[in-house]
């Protein structure tokens, strides 16, 4: 194809392309009305209470504003938001009424998915890294509208932020609650299970017969020496008294009694005692943790209504919609310009490198 200027039908062809995006900006589309406005979710804390998780720091994700700040994107973006604006404001009709600007404009036998698509373009939330705001953008072909439409979305976001951090207070509280319950009933079970035991062997502490054993043993050997002292002083001083025949008897079954003593801690029936006291050892520790299961959620308990009652999230609005005195796309002088350039730029290199295919073709054929 050969772009030829001094031929007049090339020319009336380039004119009619140059025309197509002009006549479209200037009497097909419609006015585009675009509100701004800008909110923050604003977090209030006690110094001495952590209270810098978000919201969805309940179902493990990571803490602080960005977090509930992305909740408030979504809840923007969601399905429901966007048709509960389509019923209350007729969107549907609203967007499909320019006949003429197909380009823009919603096509009326849009389905569901279709829709929320389109609405998402027109209302548009995004979080503002270098002011750590959200901006809510909304365009419509109505400058009434757009306001209107900032202003409903604005004050659903402000309850939802509202109604959630009420809720997911009530169900930390809850949570914790259910914690210190369980424990509760842990401590009840654990109780249960000992005294059982105790009343099952009827023995309050096992280690005390060990050690009444113990201390019978040690007795019985102090009481042998103090009579073997005596022994060896009577035979010293009185070796024919009849006390010696009395102290040796006296010694002698004392060796027994030890013997018998020493036994009865090593025979079955220390052993049986050994397991009694092994399973009452289990039966306390596990007492001992279930109370300090319940110290700790008692802690916990303790910490969560704290951070309820110090800490606070509230939706604040930096910059309201206002209503615009006029339109604020299609930049229509700009764009023509820039669609004009960008065409004939578009003609003139295609017929450079035309005519370099062209000249190349000759050169190869003279060869």
């Amino acid at each position: 194809m050969n772009f030829n200027f001094s031929n007049k039908t090339a020319a009336i062809s380039i004119v009619a392309l140059c025309l197509i995006p002009v006549l479209y900006l200037g009497f097909i589309a419609e006015d585009r009305y675009q509100t701004a406005s800008h909110f923050s979710v604003v977090v209030e804390e006690s110094n001495n209470v952590d209270a810098s998780m978000g919201l969805l720091d309940f179902v493990g994700g990571t803490s602080g504003v960005a977090n509930d700040t992305q909740i408030a994107i979504g809840f923007i973006n969601s399905a429901d938001l966007l048709f509960e604006l389509e019923e209350k404001f007729n969107l549907a009709d609203h967007y499909s009424a320019p006949p003429s600007d197909f380009i823009f404009r919603l096509e009326r036998d849009a389905g569901r998915e279709d829709r929320v698509k389109y609405y998402r373009k027109k209302i548009l939330a995004q979080a503002d890294a270098a002011s750590g705001l959200t901006v809510l953008t909304v365009e419509s072909f109505s400058p009434e509208l757009s306001k209107e439409l900032s202003e409903y979305v604005l004050k659903k976001t402000e309850g939802f932020i509202n109604e959630l951090n009420k809720e997911i207070a009530s169900k930390r509280l809850s949570f914790a609650q259910e914690e210190l319950d369980r424990a509760h009933n842990v401590i009840k079970q654990n109780e249960r299970a000992l005294l059982n035991f105790q009343n099952e062997y009827k023995i309050i502490q096992p280690e005390a017969i060990i050690q009444a054993q113990l201390e019978a043993i040690q007795g019985l050997r102090l009481d042998k020496i103090r009579r073997g002292i005596e022994l060896a002083t009577l035979e010293a001083s009185s070796p024919n008294s009849p006390m010696r025949a009395s102290l040796g008897n006296a010694i002698s079954n004392l060796e027994r009694e030890i013997i018998n003593q020493e036994a009865a801690l090593s025979g079955p029936e220390a052993q049986k005692l050994n397991q009694i006291l092994a399973q009452f050892k289990e039966l306390q520790l596990n007492l001992e943790l279930s109370l300090n299961l319940r110290k700790g959620a008692e802690l916990i308990l303790e910490k969560t209504r704290a951070e309820a009652i110090t800490t606070s999230r509230f939706f604040s609005v930096i910059q309201n919609p206002y209503l615009l005195d006029e339109e604020t796309h299609p930049r229509r002088l700009y764009l023509s310009i820039t669609s004009v350039i960008v065409i004939l730029l578009t003609l003139y290199l295609s017929r450079a490198i035309l005519a370099s295919v062209r000249d190349r073709e000759i050169g190869r054929a003279h060869v």
